[in-house]
């Protein structure tokens, strides 16, 4: 993809997660581009970004999300642009099993 794909792809990524949990914060429409943009680079072959996302569910799973409604809102808005991205760029697309 070419970077004003990309810039399209991440502006998608972050309005399909609003759709999914409603209007984003500025905090979590940057989560939604970072999880989208880790995403892409995976298709790219670059696991680093994916990985800081798997950290970071991992740091949200752990401020029990069930009595922490912003980290739970973080975990929501992780999902729908995982859904979002597997939509576009399916992982088979790519060779490997991802997200």
């Amino acid at each position: 993809m070419e970077s004003s794909d990309l810039r399209h792809f991440l502006t998608a990524a972050c309005a399909a997660a609003a759709v999914g949990t409603g209007p984003l914060t500025p905090e979590n429409e940057q989560r939604a581009q970072r999880v989208a943009h880790a995403y892409f680079d995976l298709h790219q072959g670059n696991h680093a970004g994916l990985n800081l996302v798997t950290q970071e569910i991992s740091q949200l799973k752990a401020k029990d999300p069930a009595r922490n409604p912003e980290a739970s809102q973080a975990l929501h808005v992780i999902t729908e642009t995982l859904h979002y991205c597997k939509a576009v760029l399916p992982p088979a697309d790519f060779g490997h099993d991802a997200a």
